[in-house]
């Protein structure tokens, strides 16, 4: 006894001795610390250095052989197009006849407005409180965006993300959803396969949680922000003029909802007598920004300059992070479009980009950083994703659930599968090649005065410094194939025109920018016809409904500069924007119309009409509102078809065209046609020689002869 006793009096002591150095060490060093580090600075902006780090291990459990199953049964319809359910993971018998009658445990809704319009919708399930969580979420986004034919860019873009230093990722899980609807008249007494759909984590106070990031911190979403002040919708909260719902049209709020600091921020932006740099270094972490910008570009993400990115900021520090978001329309979704939709133009529109990229050291960092990324983004390791991938979608795109809705044919969606591996290379040599273009810029309102017109646009720029010319042209048609005037090699940012008869009548005018060495880029604007179809970098000219100005006020025009040509960095609407406002223009002297005809066969939906005939999928809408189709997902087979004709007018330098030509990858009968005819309706023709009775079987390599 005594024996323990002494050993209990020497452990106490020993104890009392440890604790008592280890309160003088950390006693000692703390005060160090704090007379060396925590300067007045320190303590308004604690974190200014700290960077943004993942919790890489909450990855782990993530790694699949096969997809989750989820099973969701409808209990109860609701008026705000929420549906509350029965959630469940893991196996289950399908055909199980027994009906559920607990208690709903979730939610689950559409999710996205284009969803609602598609075939194929996207869910979010939302767990009801008292149900705890799933895979340590309590909102499970289920992504299956229709138009995207491999079903893995979002999962891929996204797999790589946790690669990459400076950045974070999301979670994300392929998973196949089975629905029984316990609502309908007639009881489903069994799960319908919904076929496989990429589950995404949500970015919300638990994301910040799980990835170890401050919970209490700012979290935006973008929806149609591009740095501006947009002084009548951010302000504070406390601002009697405050509406939440006006705030959100430009950021969703998903953290903190104190905005002093992106107010700050946004205003030290949008301050041109600030040195850029110096507000990039104070207000943004650039590593982050950097690796935000080349992602995108080496992956073709071409929709971030005012969304699909969040903002994120941590309540003790002053600095912003770039988080991704939304890759479901990378990896070259769209190769048909204009080129200030590709490479580092993309951005040119926000007001933030802008200003850093115009400094050309910047523009090197760019570079750098691209370069450092292709040591990790490279067809090597992406053909490694798509190798782990390849099972679990051959077994469920294969399903009937899904294949009947795949908007390609399976060998169609096996070669741009292995192509895939190739995009970041092709991506990469793309960016160096446009930055030898200049940015694009916006054409202005034009003014009369009589027979004469003036006409102004904003400046272009150009990365390289080189001089810089602008073409005029004014078209009576938007293919500007009957041009009235053209006018070359234009030094200022306006032109006045002198034209007689054209009152009364609808033309277009396009400026196109120019260097000395042959590198273009049109304007941002753009026109749309009556059946949807997109003409880039074109205004409009309506004689009817234009300015009148005195002779004297329009010699005035010619010579003062406008606000936004006087402005190194003009503040241009995001290109999403100018999408939403595009004008539907209808001539009131309609043009004869040449139709192609097109009988709808087996597995045919517009997507893939589209593509057959076009080469991309830009002519669904149009396709659609020729033929007064409401809903997409019926298109009963034999249907007869109004295909648009798309001809943008005749060559203007002659093409040789020769006796045969060799199919290559990405071509169409449609891109042969226009490359040596330029209009589409030499399709039929060569057809008919080559014996084609079915355009899909046509392959990489065909010999065709042309008429």
């Amino acid at each position: 006894m005594k024996r323990w006793m002494k050993m209990g009096i020497i452990a106490i002591i020993t104890f009392t001795m440890l604790v008592l150095g280890v309160y003088l060490y950390v006693e000692y060093n703390s005060k160090a610390v704090f007379e060396e580090s925590y300067d007045a600075e320190n303590w308004k902006n604690p974190l200014k250095n700290m960077g943004i780090k993942d919790a890489d291990y909450i990855y782990e459990e993530d790694e699949q052989v096969e997809a989750e199953k989820l099973y969701v049964t409808i209990v109860n319809k609701s008026d705000k197009g929420k549906k509350e359910i029965f959630f469940e993971s893991g196996e289950k018998n399908l055909l199980e006849h027994a009906i559920i009658t607990r208690e709903p445990n979730a939610s689950i809704e559409i999710r996205g407005k284009e969803s609602e319009e598609a075939p194929q919708s996207s869910f979010k399930i939302r767990l009801f409180d008292r149900e705890g969580l799933w895979h340590n979420q309590n909102i499970i986004n289920l992504n299956k965006y229709y138009f995207d034919s491999l079903r893995i860019r979002n999962k891929l873009s996204f797999d790589y993300f946790k690669m990459i230093p400076n950045i974070t990722s999301f979670r994300t899980r392929f998973v196949t959803l089975y629905v029984k609807d316990l609502t309908k008249k007639k009881q489903e007494m069994k799960f319908e396969d919904y076929g496989l759909f990429t589950q995404i984590e949500q970015p919300n106070k638990l994301f910040l949680k799980n990835h170890e990031l401050d919970l209490n911190g700012q979290l935006y979403e973008a929806e149609s922000f591009n740095f501006s002040r947009y002084p009548d919708v951010i302000m504070d909260k406390k601002d009697n003029r405050y509406a939440k719902k006006k705030f959100e049209k430009v950021l969703e709020i998903n953290g903190n909802e104190d905005h002093k600091k992106l107010i700050n921020m946004l205003e030290a932006v949008n301050d041109y007598s600030k040195d850029i740099n110096g507000v990039v270094d104070e207000y943004f972490d650039k590593e982050n920004y950097l690796t935000w910008i080349a992602v995108n570009i080496l992956f073709d993400n071409y929709k971030t300059s005012s969304k699909n990115f969040f903002l994120y900021s941590p309540l003790n520090g002053q600095k912003w992070y770039f988080m991704p978001w939304d890759y479901d329309q990378a990896w070259n979704f769209e190769e048909n479009r204009p080129k200030w939709q590709k490479g580092l133009s993309v951005y040119w529109d926000n007001v933030l980009h802008r200003r850093f990229f115009e400094e050309k050291e910047n523009v090197e960092a760019l570079n750098k950083k691209i370069e450092e990324l292709s040591g990790i983004i490279n067809k090597e390791q992406t053909q490694k994703f798509l190798d782990s991938y390849y099972d679990i979608l051959l077994s469920n795109i294969t399903k009937l659930s899904d294949l009947k809705y795949l908007p390609v044919t399976l060998d169609e969606y096996k070669r741009e599968y292995e192509d895939i591996s190739n995009m970041t290379e092709r991506n990469k040599f793309q960016y160096y090649e446009l930055l030898e273009n200049p940015m694009p810029f916006c054409l202005l309102e034009p003014k009369r005065n009589k027979n004469r017109y003036i006409f102004k646009w904003n400046k272009a720029y150009d990365i390289q410094g080189d001089q810089l010319y602008y073409d005029f042209e004014l078209s009576y048609d938007r293919n500007f194939s009957n041009i009235i005037k053209q006018i070359k090699d234009i030094k200022d940012l306006k032109v006045v025109v002198e034209v007689e008869d054209i009152k009364n009548t609808i033309c277009y005018w396009r400026v196109i920018a120019r260097d000395k060495k042959g590198n273009t880029q049109i304007a941002y604007d753009i026109e749309r016809d009556e059946y949807g179809q997109k003409y880039y970098g074109i205004k409009q000219l309506d004689t009817d409904n234009i300015s009148e100005v005195s002779e004297s006020e329009l010699e005035l025009e010619g010579t003062k500069d406008t606000e936004e040509t006087k402005n190194e960095v003009s503040q241009t609407i995001p290109k999403e924007e100018i999408n939403k406002n595009e004008n539907v223009v209808e001539n009131n002297i309609k043009p004869k119309i040449i139709y192609m005809r097109y009988k709808v066969r087996p597995g045919d939906t517009l997507f893939l009409i589209s593509r057959k005939f076009y080469g991309y999928n830009g002519m669904v809408e149009a396709i659609r509102r020729l033929n007064n189709i409401k809903d997409v997902s019926n298109l009963r087979v034999g249907t007869r078809l109004k295909l648009p004709n798309t001809s943008r007018g005749p060559i203007k330098q002659k093409i040789e065209v020769p006796l045969t030509y060799k199919l290559k990858p990405g071509e169409t009968l449609f891109s042969v046609s226009m490359k040596f005819y330029g209009t589409q309706e030499k399709i039929e023709e060569i057809k008919k020689l080559n014996n084609i009775d079915d355009i899909n079987n046509i392959f990489v390599g065909t010999l065709l002869k042309l008429p």
